[in-house]
């Protein structure tokens, strides 16, 4: 009984090691995304804004 137990809450403790894992990976995505978005709009703005000048 003991022993199915203890093998119970490793299998929940990988099982929340695994979550937190994928959580940590999805939000890092995210930031990088988020940022790369962010730099792209704003290089994008600022080409806008060279060829409004010229123009």
């Amino acid at each position: 009984m003991k022993l199915m137990k203890r093998k119970e809450t490793t299998g929940q403790q990988e099982r929340a090691d695994l979550a937190n894992a994928t959580e940590q990976l999805h939000r890092v995505l995210a930031i990088r995304w988020w940022r790369w978005r962010h730099g792209f709009l704003a290089a994008k703005r600022v080409e806008i804004e060279q060829r409004r000048r010229e123009g």
